[in-house]
């Protein structure tokens, strides 16, 4: 399988967005590993892994999956957690399986709906527009992550309302000035 980097430039097809449901891996007619985007309308194919897809969204929004997998290290335990993908939206996804692996699936933390077992080791899972998918994982398994995700997006939403929403309270005014020496900053005198 040749490997494709995630360096070329975002276009409107590759772009992950709110209804975007799930991306699953998809070999296309060469044996080249692609993505395959679900979203309210359908499903298409873009000629980049699924790995690579999330990569370049990330960057596309600033960030990286590194960046996100480290964002991710909140959680304290476990692998293969899931990554913010947009904060604003409260776009999470979750993979099913290392997200290095060529048949990992991302989902959409805001469009699953339910799980249910197949058998031991396949799960359908329904998406919010009504579609289903089904993986090679447990019941189990799945639901553990799912629950991962959902425990990432409070734990970002507790740290906004931590950090981010008392200091948003104070009304202090200040004017800082540079001292002489060019490198500290004081209290000014406002006229």
């Amino acid at each position: 399988m040749k490997k494709r980097k995630a360096t070329q430039a975002m276009k409107h097809e590759y772009a992950i967005k709110p209804d975007t449901t799930v991306i699953l891996p998809h070999y296309d007619a060469n044996g080249v590993l692609n993505a395959l985007i679900c979203n309210a309308e359908g499903f298409y194919q873009v000629g980049l892994t699924p790995y690579d897809l999330m990569d370049l969204n990330l960057r596309y929004r600033g960030s990286s999956m590194r960046g996100a997998m480290d964002g991710a290290e909140i959680l304290v335990h476990g692998k293969m957690n899931p990554i913010v993908l947009d904060k604003e939206m409260n776009m999470v996804f979750f993979p099913s399986t290392s997200p290095r692996k060529s048949d990992c699936v991302w989902f959409s933390l805001n469009c699953v709906l339910s799980s249910i077992a197949i058998d031991k080791t396949h799960t359908q899972v329904n998406l919010s527009n009504g579609s289903a998918v089904t993986v090679n994982i447990s019941k189990r398994t799945f639901d553990l992550k799912l629950n991962r995700a959902y425990e990432l997006l409070y734990k970002i939403r507790q740290r906004r309302i931590e950090f981010e929403d008392p200091a948003m309270r104070f009304h202090s005014t200040y004017h800082l000035c540079v001292k002489e020496n060019g490198v500290n900053y004081e209290a000014g005198h406002i006229s």
